[in-house]
């Protein structure tokens, strides 16, 4: 059970590993009612929380926030339920290990964005969590949520002095650590992409259309605007991204333009657009490797002929499709940062079952913007492969209460949000050159998790992901590839 806060003079976030007391550990049990209330805890011990399959500490994720793992004595009156361990996230503590100046960036862009990502994980166990409790939803149990805000961080606090957070948050829950971890940017099987997109669209079949309504003060906060702001600006009022994208989609000659930009530039050859020499090919891939053993995306010829059709299409497309699809209204809650790193998988009893966490960024968008996200994290043969994993979360979809939605209109769906991962990929590359992009997202993850972050672009080719999936739609019907349908 998720608290809203403690009795004023408890320290609900302990501001470092000391203040984890058995005290405290005994006091927020009987705050989340965990514990009986004649149930003590005696002695607590704190324990680093490693991934034993990478090393990582931490689990490897690239947020601010330290976790760790409790292990409590219990005393007084118990029952034998009450948890033998625990995992505690605390965010908010620890300054951003990042130069001024992406500081400075970073604060024009989004504000002090750890205000509103503690606020907003918290209230994700308040508000959203109990309306899920009644379904198949798979997040782990939390014994207790808690929230230390003091108000918005400035501008010369956050960005000059480079304080902490003036926004705390921490997060009691079940230990998982029986379940499997997959490191932020492992490739996934079919079978754990099927898992996380069936477990998935129960949250977005609970909060489905008008359903919605149950967490519209949730969907009013500031982060909850960010997933959706981010992947649809010309939709929230940015004259800028709406001139921009109306210039790109005007003519087939300015999206060929911008293709030619990244054929003809540095981010063709980037490790981050190369297939590295581990990873399976799709199988319509004709391109011979590298020296080194890895393959140019989108040299292949295949990809070639895409996105010289691509070009040509596009613009008559988005008049057809798109344009309803950026300015549609928001259709259900979201994950917003649906990848592997972010869920664990079931072992023994549990085989089978995927659990999703880290909801720091969820919000109200278009549910099929994540399923794209995640098909970034897995290998594909061709589209009959991604027809069979994407029609496992349609029919969980509708098994879980979402009416009058058939399949060819899913599959149409998840063109558009595959297109329109296409048109912001290709945006991305024109704005900015490839050691721009990876300083701001290495810097952005702190500088000891940075090597990390280079090697899941590297390892994985994590920006060509998304030519290749709409490359194997193209090959499955080249015909029909982005014509309008009511052409077809």
């Amino acid at each position: 059970m998720a608290s809203k806060s403690a009795e004023p003079n408890f320290k609900i976030v302990p501001e470092k590993l000391e203040d984890i007391t058995a005290s405290w550990c005994q006091h927020i049990l009987h705050e989340g009612s965990t514990i009986d209330k004649d149930t003590t805890v005696t002695e607590v011990e704190v324990k680093a929380l490693t991934d034993e399959a990478s090393g990582y500490e931490d689990g490897g994720g690239f947020s601010g926030s330290s976790l760790v793992k409790l292990i409590p004595t219990y005393g007084g009156t118990t029952s034998g339920n009450e948890p033998a361990s625990m995992v505690c996230k605390i965010s908010g503590n620890n300054k951003r290990k990042m130069s001024f100046i992406w500081r400075l960036m970073g604060y024009a862009m989004y504000g002090a964005w750890e205000d509103g990502l503690n606020r907003h994980e918290t209230a994700f166990y308040q508000k959203v969590a109990p309306l899920l409790a009644d379904t198949p939803f798979k997040s782990p149990k939390v014994f207790f949520a808690g929230l230390d805000d003091k108000g918005d961080s400035s501008l010369a606090r956050y960005v000059i002095m480079n304080k902490p957070s003036r926004v705390r948050s921490v997060l009691v829950m079940e230990d998982l650590s029986e379940w499997k971890t997959k490191v932020t940017g492992t490739m996934l099987t079919k079978d754990e992409v099927i898992m996380c997109l069936k477990n998935i669209a129960v949250m977005h079949a609970r909060f489905w259309g008008d359903k919605k309504s149950d967490i519209a003060e949730f969907l009013k906060l500031p982060s909850s605007k960010s997933y959706d702001t981010e992947n649809r600006p010309a939709k929230y009022n940015s004259k800028i991204s709406a001139w921009r994208r109306k210039r790109f989609l005007s003519s087939p000659t300015s999206v060929k333009k911008q293709i030619d930009h990244i054929l003809d530039g540095d981010w063709k050859a980037h490790y981050s657009m190369r297939i590295p020499k581990t990873c399976k090919l799709p199988d319509w891939f004709t391109l011979a490797p590298l020296e080194d053993g890895s393959y140019v995306a989108v040299d292949d010829p295949m990809v070639k002929e895409m996105l010289a059709v691509f070009a040509e299409r596009l613009p008559s497309y988005n008049q057809e499709h798109l344009i309803e699809f950026s300015q549609r209204d928001v259709e259900t809650l979201i994950h917003g940062d649906f990848h592997g790193g972010n869920h664990k998988f079931g072992v023994d009893q549990n085989e089978g079952q995927a659990i999703v966490f880290d909801f720091q960024i969820s919000g109200g968008s278009l549910a099929s913007m994540e399923v794209v996200q995640l098909l970034c994290s897995i290998e594909i043969a061709n589209h009959s492969e991604v027809d069979s994993i994407i029609k496992e979360y349609h029919d969980s979809l509708v098994q879980n209460g979402v009416p009058d939605y058939d399949w060819p209109s899913y599959q149409l769906e998840f063109e558009k949000a595959l297109v329109e991962s296409v048109i912001m990929t290709i945006g991305l590359c024109n704005t900015m050159k490839p050691k721009t992009f990876m300083k701001m997202m290495t810097t952005l993850s702190g500088e000891e998790k940075a090597e990390n972050m280079r090697k899941i672009f590297e390892e994985t080719g994590w920006m060509n992901k998304v030519f290749l999936l709409l490359a194997g739609l193209y090959v499955h019907d080249k015909d029909n590839f982005l014509i309008p349908k009511k052409n077809l």
